[in-house]
């Protein structure tokens, strides 16, 4: 039995129309990446606007919500692309007196990818 060539190249080619398809997304960052990564940025430094506090954050002690409010465009080009990020985060802080205090509030986050692929994100204004 003979395969007709006009069976044969659809069959190869419908699944490498459907990887590219797939593979040709924006590339921004889920709900889940951009939680994920403003949590690291917060055990870090809990930005003045969430704290309420003019002394310098020490980083989260505990980080008990973090909603994402809207990602923005992707800026930039290439390697130098950012998403904004508006987030609404709550937890406690250690602040560099030593004292803990509550923080909670919305606020702006820049991510994106390092060097390796993993999702960053740092303080936006």
């Amino acid at each position: 039995m003979r395969i007709s060539k006009n069976i044969i190249i659809p069959l190869f080619v419908l699944p490498l129309l459907l990887l590219c398809i797939a593979c040709s997304g924006s590339g921004s960052p889920s709900n889940s990446d951009a939680e994920k990564a403003i949590k690291e940025a917060l055990k870090e430094d809990v930005p003045s606007q969430l704290s309420g506090s003019f002394i310098p954050s020490r980083g989260a002690v505990s980080v008990k919500e973090i909603k994402i409010i809207e990602i923005g465009d992707v800026q930039g080009e290439g390697s130098q692309q950012y998403w904004s990020v508006k987030v609404f985060a709550s937890g406690r802080c250690k602040l560099g007196n030593k004292q803990e205090k509550s923080f909670k509030g919305e606020t702006v986050y820049i991510l994106f990818k390092d060097g390796f692929g993993g999702w960053k994100a740092k303080q936006g204004k």
